[in-house]
Formats: structure tokens, sequence, C-alpha cells
């Protein structure tokens, strides 16, 4: 069983490159840690 689903990765992704938002304040509503998100961002691109 997977930690995060695939429906928060990539609306957490998105929401960050839409928004051009920092990571942590996108991170924080989700409540994900910035390394995750980091991640599903660079391989998202």
């Amino acid at each position: 069983m997977t930690k995060y689903s695939l429906e928060l990765k990539l609306k957490a992704v998105l929401a960050y490159l839409e928004g051009m938002d920092s990571f942590r304040t996108v991170a924080n509503p989700f409540n994900i840690s910035l390394t995750p998100l980091k991640q599903w961002g660079a391989h998202y691109k």
C-alpha cells in the first residue's frame, strides 16, 4: 500500500506548478513533507 495516493500526488504537483507558490506553501495544506513533493514535481516534468 502506498503512503500517498496518485490523486493526492497529482493535485499537489499541479497546485505547485500552476500557482508557482513555494514548495512549503503547497505542502502544508496537503499535509506532506517537502522532499516527496519535490521528487514528484521532478518526475512530472
